[in-house]
């Protein structure tokens, strides 16, 4: 793992296992859905806020992400099903994000996607690359040790 986003993870491990109580979360949640306009017209897409009680005892905190209906079954049905083509998701740690699934990023244009990481970093949010989120945790919470980094900071639910 490149070592300044591992130095960033470490920063972000707080005692607390759901989040940091010293981040005012209501203010990241603002700043996170004024983001949304600016990402749909960046990526021509319609992103969808999703919001702090979907990841109930998770460690993320929101999302930012394109749906994307499953494909017609093999009979031909609709799909009623969706699933996150893209999804900018949020911590309740050290105001980090990431950008999932892993592969999304080749399915979108990679100068406006390196843009919209640039727009959310520059919003005060620090960007860890979903690559370096699926090696082993090795922070302080021993409790953690059988996760990764992605479950640590980004889980829905633990």
């Amino acid at each position: 793992m490149n070592p300044q986003f591992l130095e960033a993870l470490l920063n972000a491990d707080h005692v607390n296992l759901y989040g940091d109580p010293a981040l005012d979360l209501d203010a990241d949640l603002e700043r996170i859905s004024a983001l949304k306009p600016r990402l749909d017209g960046l990526l021509s897409a319609h992103f969808s806020l999703v919001p702090p009680d979907h990841f109930q005892d998770g460690t993320a905190l929101a999302g930012l992400v394109i749906w994307e209906a499953i494909q017609p079954t093999h009979e031909g049905k609709a799909g009623s099903c969706q699933y996150a083509a893209l999804d900018f998701r949020f911590s309740n740690f050290g105001h980090l994000f990431t950008c999932l699934p892993e592969y999304a990023q080749l399915a979108y244009d990679p100068d406006a996607l390196q843009h919209a990481i640039d727009l959310i970093t520059h919003e005060g949010f620090r960007f860890i690359p979903a690559q370096s989120l699926s090696e082993p945790y090795s922070g302080s919470h021993r409790e953690f040790r059988r996760f990764t980094w992605l479950e640590r900071y980004f889980a829905d639910s633990l």
